[in-house]
């Protein structure tokens, strides 16, 4: 009888440690997004600085062809020009597309935190951001929208739906195969 007995406490035991370390994990994860929610609209922003100073090289190559064309600069000080331009953006152009790729790894992570924590994250799910891409299609119709607005919107928006659909998907997956082998088990 102490056998069991001893068995039994060692997984009541184990069992309070789980305990504790989900609600430490949970904790951690509950800061994290609270965080992440206050600081991605300063990342966003910051991103769009770097993507207007690239429109800003943009304007200034056009400024430079068309200075070239009225004879205000010689093809040797265009060349030189639009060389140094040119390697600008390029250095920008990696810069932006790296904080790009780390932003929707992070956004991927959250949400993937988000969901194992069971902590509501976007507070939105997939039918309201549906909805919201029919929203965003409305006012780009009516004219309402820059088209860069547009599409930087859009693709937040269609990357948000692609994560969640993932993680939907990922959940009910693991409900099947966990009811599957149950099935199997009782079979």
């Amino acid at each position: 009888m102490a056998e069991v007995g001893d068995f039994l406490n060692r997984y009541e035991t184990e069992l309070e440690e789980v305990e504790r370390t989900w609600k430490n994990y949970r904790e951690i994860v509950k800061r994290l997004l609270n965080s992440w929610i206050i600081d991605k609209p300063k990342i966003l922003s910051r991103l769009s600085e770097l993507e207007g100073l690239l429109q800003k090289y943009q304007d200034e190559l056009k400024e430079l062809n068309i200075r070239y064309e009225l004879g205000l600069m010689s093809e040797e000080e265009l060349r030189k020009s639009i060389e140094s331009i040119e390697k600008e953006m390029q250095k920008l152009n990696e810069h932006v597309e790296e904080l790009r790729q780390r932003l929707t790894n992070i956004e991927r992570l959250c949400l993937m935190h988000a969901f194992q924590a069971r902590l509501p994250f976007t507070g939105a799910s997939i039918k309201e951001i549906k909805e919201k891409i029919s929203r965003l299609e409305e006012l780009k119709r009516q004219g309402r929208l820059l088209d860069e607005v547009y599409i930087k919107i859009k693709r937040e928006l269609e990357d948000q739906l692609r994560i969640l659909e993932e993680k939907v998907s990922e959940i009910q997956g693991q409900s099947a195969s966990t009811s599957t082998g149950e099935e199997e088990k009782t079979s």
